[in-house]
């Protein structure tokens, strides 16, 4: 009896063992599972990382190159003026009027410029007795100031090189010989210009300048009368003649050239 009493009690704490162990076999597996589970949550998201990171350094790598930028180079300009003066005195001559400016500084605010002026076709013509020949070279600089004031039609990031407002200032040389009717001067000449002036941007290459400047010329002259149908030029006499007023007045079309260069920014 007391027998078949411990083998009972031995039975039920068995099966009570055997269903305890069942339990925590069953916590573990799940445990298990769940842990699995985050590690390999967890390579995804170092793979993520790595990704990003090769991501992010190739931006950098491409950021790293810089762009290639236009940056205004020079520009070249013709002086309608002097042509059409010619036109109006009817001489049988056009002076032909070519120069350039080149932008300087980080702004572009600042330039330097040259004209050189010289008469297609450079003769005498009715017989010799009509002549007019013409060869002047200026230099000088020029002043862009910009601002909104200056240029109230174009935004300030908008603004280009050589546009605007400007004052400047020039000194020239050059020679020239006028005849009319047989009688006429030689002569050499120097002068200096102090002016204003504004560029008007056509777009990204053109642009209307009109000028005008004023200062003193010097000019060293000799007066002749021709002989024998003008084919010999008799000189009568010397002097010099001072002026001051309007030296320089320009009515112009530019084209700006550009350059490709890489940006530093």
């Amino acid at each position: 009896m007391i027998f078949r009493l411990i083998l009972g009690i031995l039975f039920i704490l068995g099966g009570s063992f055997s269903l305890r162990a069942q339990v925590f076999t069953t916590d573990s597996a799940k445990n298990a599972t769940v842990v699995d589970t985050l590690i390999v949550a967890a390579d995804s998201l170092v793979v993520m990382a790595d990704t990003l990171t090769v991501a992010t350094d190739t931006l950098r790598a491409e950021s790293a190159i810089p762009e290639k930028v236009s940056v205004p180079l020079f520009a070249l300009n013709t002086n309608f003026l002097y042509e059409g003066a010619t036109v109006l005195t009817r001489f049988h001559t056009v002076p032909l009027a070519v120069g350039y400016e080149i932008p300087l500084g980080k702004n572009k605010k600042w330039s330097i410029y040259s004209d050189y002026i010289v008469t297609v076709p450079w003769h005498a013509w009715n017989n010799n007795a009509t002549c007019l020949e013409i060869m002047h070279w200026d230099l000088g600089a020029r002043w862009y100031p910009g601002g909104t004031f200056l240029r109230p039609f174009s935004k300030k990031e908008n603004r280009r090189a050589l546009d605007g407002w400007y004052i400047y200032a020039g000194a020239g040389m050059g020679y020239y010989d006028y005849e009319r009717g047989g009688r006429g001067y030689q002569g050499e000449e120097v002068l200096g210009a102090l002016g204003l002036g504004y560029s008007l941007s056509m777009g990204k290459h053109w642009n209307l300048n009109i000028g005008l400047g004023v200062g003193p010329m010097f000019s060293r002259f000799r007066y002749y009368v021709g002989q024998a149908e003008n084919q010999h030029l008799i000189f009568q006499k010397e002097g010099t003649f001072t002026y001051f007023g309007v030296t320089d007045a320009r009515i112009a079309i530019g084209y700006l050239f550009y350059h490709k260069k890489k940006d530093k920014r």
